[in-house]
């Protein structure tokens, strides 16, 4: 296999870089573009020289990693250099010149992956924690990098072959059916626990994964009642027009902030009105489109005035999708009293508003630490098909004991397993997993 070089650092001006090597001919590549002996000794920092034939090029620090215990499994190396994008490329370009390729995206993950120093669900943790932007996203990847996952779809994957051998004992030999070594009870138990396991996994998963980038919460409502001074408050900044005049907002606003360590990104909308004017009713449009694609829809009334059938309207139309129905205007007077969320977007009064949107979904109740969640939504997928064929397979087992058909569905639901787990051969999508990475990692 190549010896890899890429940076690991972002590519800008900084005080400092990393440039990471990786593969058997790491130290020799390095020593070549050294005049100082590089000694071969893991878990220790070396302090050199770079040169271009007899230029020098920077002084570096040098972190040594000897195969297998480096985050590859190969020897690796970490150059910690001086922050000159130009001395980064001049440094990476004369270690191709020594024998090294550039690494592709994800390529030191992948190979930690393939020399069996993580599992495929670390993996994706590693990306997730990466590109995390909130606290419940770092949670969600730290859950994954404990390896507690694995070891529970390990402990399924264990029973159910199980189950297996004993159907293809019965049917290889059906004289000793009268002698199982695991009881019809004890499968039947088997099929049960691992069914309601696997279901509360993919629920769990589904749930939390939703929310993990962000809750998109579209404020709507008629014409100047009030939504962008509600997003400037939730904001706590001046991020959308505010005026007196109906209609401001022609065009959707999106913006994000972390409420108790969640990423919510709010989008402001036009006000919703019958109207005449092409450009509003593009923006109109584009409110629909909004609350079709939220999580969840705030919808801002104006309970200074009573309400007419727009607003009535607006209510109706919301029903079928999770809303908040917020008051707003309360600071001048309460025309209305239907229940809502009673707020004063203009003085920036909206406590409430802030607990109520942070029950969404039961964020404040949720708990990692006793949850197995899987890292993507393509697992959580993977994961419901392997329970599909489990439920079939327990169907056919019920009406028909130990039949051949039960035995495909169980070798179905091991092989799915196998791929969540990264033990499968069969691993077509890891080379699409691994391209979400960047370089250097």
């Amino acid at each position: 296999m190549k010896t890899i070089v890429a940076l690991s650092t972002p590519n800008l001006t900084s005080a400092i870089h990393i440039i990471r090597v990786s593969g058997d001919k790491a130290f020799e590549c390095l020593q070549k573009i050294c005049k100082a002996k590089i000694v071969k000794k893991g878990y220790a920092i070396q302090k050199v020289d770079i040169y271009n034939d007899e230029q020098k090029i920077d002084e570096v620090l040098v972190n040594k990693f000897i195969s297998p215990k480096s985050y590859t499994g190969e020897d690796l190396i970490e150059i910690n250099c001086h922050g000159s994008l130009y001395i980064v490329n001049k440094i990476i370009d004369l270690l191709i010149k020594a024998g090294c390729s550039l690494a592709k995206r994800g390529e030191f993950t992948k190979r930690a992956f393939l020399n069996g120093k993580i599992s495929l669900i670390q993996s994706e943790a590693i990306n997730n924690l990466i590109n995390s932007s909130n606290d419940l996203a770092i949670n969600i990847a730290l859950n994954g990098l404990s390896n507690k996952t694995n070891k529970i779809l390990k402990k399924i994957r264990d029973e159910i072959f199980k189950i297996l051998g004993q159907v293809e004992v019965s049917i290889d030999y059906p004289e000793y059916d009268s002698t199982p070594d695991v009881s019809k009870q004890q499968i039947n138990k088997i099929f049960n626990d691992s069914i309601k396991t696997l279901q509360k996994i993919i629920s769990d998963s589904s749930n939390v994964l939703s929310i993990k980038d962000g809750i998109k919460v579209a404020i709507v409502g008629k014409p100047n009642v009030g939504k962008s001074s509600l997003l400037n408050a939730l904001l706590n900044e001046e991020r959308a027009i505010v005026t007196n005049v109906p209609g401001t907002t022609r065009d959707t606003i999106e913006a994000s902030c972390i409420i108790n360590g969640i990423k919510y990104i709010f989008v402001d909308t036009a006000g919703i009105r019958n109207t005449k004017s092409k450009i509003e009713s593009i923006g109109i449009k584009k409110t629909k489109d909004s609350i079709n694609k939220a999580d969840l829809v705030i919808l801002v009334l104006d309970n200074s005035k009573l309400l007419d059938k727009q607003d009535n309207k607006l209510i109706k139309l919301l029903s079928k999708k999770q809303n908040l129905i917020v008051l707003n205007k309360t600071d001048i007077r309460n025309m209305n009293k239907i229940n809502g969320i009673k707020i004063s977007a203009r003085k920036k009064q909206i406590s409430e508003l802030i607990k109520c949107l942070s029950s969404y979904k039961n964020i404040n109740s949720l708990d990692l630490k006793n949850k197995i969640i899987l890292q993507s939504q393509e697992s959580v997928a993977l994961l419901s098909k392997a329970l599909d064929h489990l439920i079939k397979a327990k169907q056919i087992y019920d009406d028909n004991f130990n039949t051949e058909l039960s035995a495909i569905d169980l070798k179905e639901c091991i092989d799915i397993l196998m791929t969540i787990l990264g033990l499968s051969k069969h691993l077509s999508f890891v080379d699409e997993l691994f391209n979400k990475f960047c370089v250097g990692k």
